[in-house]
């Protein structure tokens, strides 16, 4: 059976919930005059309200989240003495991890050296899907030239208008030729 112990007196007098509620409203005012997330709401269009981070946003609007190509990689408050153990602990685990893996390279026989090697050079590190976005982009630049060269080697197709024009610049360079062989003549 479960023991009770005697009641306080004091807790739920009235000056007990006066003081109780006296904290809670002190609390709520403290809460209101803090700063607000300045995010676009979705529902309603204006702004979000929602108590801000040290960045301006809220929680559900970015918080402590990096933006970009780093958003996977943890973020440390490097103020708090525990992120700065947190972190630490992480760099000593991944430096024993890559001195238990150098340990094992180490002991490999050449045929697996050589396989490991060949790995490696397929298996570069970083982002797999920026590596295939590049790859297709100097695709498409290969194809485009390739494409290119294709259009300015294959013969034009020539219409009446180009023809004309072209005989009138044959005519204009017979014209410039026999002038200048005029004025060599003359000055010669």
């Amino acid at each position: 059976m479960r023991e009770t112990r005697p009641k306080n007196p004091w807790v739920g007098s009235a000056e007990h919930r006066m003081q109780a509620r006296l904290q809670c409203l002190a609390w709520n005012e403290a809460k209101r005059r803090k700063p607000r997330c300045s995010a676009r709401s979705k529902t309603t269009g204006g702004p979000c309200q929602q108590p801000a981070m040290a960045n301006g946003t809220c929680r559900f609007h970015g918080g402590r989240t990096p933006s970009g190509a780093g958003w996977h990689k943890p973020r440390f408050d490097l103020k708090s003495k525990t992120a700065v153990a947190r972190m630490q602990r992480k760099l000593d685990a991944l430096a024993n991890s890559r001195e238990k893996r150098e340990k094992e390279v180490s002991q490999f026989d050449p045929d697996q050296r050589a396989a490991y090697l060949r790995w490696k050079r397929t298996h570069q590190p970083g982002d797999p899907k920026a590596r295939a976005r590049a790859r297709r982009e100097a695709e498409k630049a290969v194809s485009m030239r390739e494409t290119l060269r294709q259009a300015s080697s294959a013969p034009r197709p020539q219409t009446a208008g180009m023809a004309a024009l072209e005989a009138q610049a044959a005519a204009l360079r017979s014209a410039l030729d026999q002038l200048t062989a005029q004025e060599h003549e003359i000055w010669s």
